[in-house]
């Protein structure tokens, strides 16, 4: 089954594809990490550990920057929609809405919690075997 996606132009000129973000039962907690254009946050999903990402951008006084931020966030959950389940480690587990706000969201995997999975996408890259020549 194919997800709905909407195709945006912002201001900027940077085509944004969208998806509607559920309403949910996400709680966000603590920050744990901050980019250019996102933050990322612990939280639960339905009572389950999760880490989820919102658009933000270091200039916040300028709506241009948080535009181009919501514009990278939707783009990023596009891809993510497309690869989860075939990455190898934390699980996509899509969008969701709390308080007006868009968070992408992914299984919290404990490091070397024996399943197999890769904790983050440099762990991953460190834990593969170098390709052959």
């Amino acid at each position: 089954m194919v997800g709905m996606l909407i195709i945006a132009i912002s201001s900027t000129g940077l085509v944004v594809p969208t998806t509607p973000p559920r309403a949910s039962s996400l709680v966000v907690g603590e920050q744990i990490g901050r980019g250019n254009y996102g933050v990322v946050h612990l939280a639960t999903l339905d009572g389950q550990p999760v880490v989820a990402k919102r658009a933000a951008s270091a200039a916040a006084d300028r709506a241009e920057e948080m535009e181009r931020a919501e514009a990278y966030l939707a783009v990023e959950a596009v891809v993510n929609a497309e690869l989860a389940g075939a990455t190898g480690f934390c699980e996509y587990l899509g969008e969701r809405e709390v308080d007006g706000a868009n968070w992408l969201v992914w299984e919290r995997l404990a490091s070397g919690d024996g399943d197999g999975r890769a904790a983050s996408l440099a762990s991953l890259i460190e834990e593969s075997p170098e390709p052959a020549a």
